[in-house]
């Protein structure tokens, strides 16, 4: 296992209510919605990701944040269509304290996988 996997692993275990061996499909699920999307940021108490406008994306985002309520609860999940704008944004979002930086540290690390 690379440090990287050690790490989104570690992080999982923090912000996921998943038992370990549950958690490799949310880690590809998360994979896919970063592949989908054209920008990623931090945010104070989380992740935004933005992604192009179309049926496909909305559809897949939404279907994201259904299947993550489930196993990451304790996160709130916030989906933005601005006017005017081809994008959109999901927005999750950890309460203050200790699963902020699990919660940033697993999408940064996912990401570079």
């Amino acid at each position: 296992m690379t440090d990287s996997s050690e790490r989104v692993d570690e992080a999982l275990g923090l912000v996921c209510n998943l038992p370990s061996e549950g958690r490799t499909g949310r880690t590809i699920a998360v994979q896919v919605l970063l592949r989908l999307a054209v920008e990623r940021r931090e945010s104070e108490r989380g992740v935004v990701l933005v992604f192009a406008v179309s049926e496909d994306s909305s559809k897949a985002v939404l279907e994201f944040v259904l299947a993550e309520r489930q196993c990451c609860e304790r996160l709130s999940y916030g989906i933005r269509f601005e006017p005017g704008t081809e994008t959109f944004s999901l927005a999750i979002e950890a309460p203050t304290g200790n699963l902020v930086a699990p919660l940033k540290a697993l999408y940064a690390e996912t990401g570079q996988e």
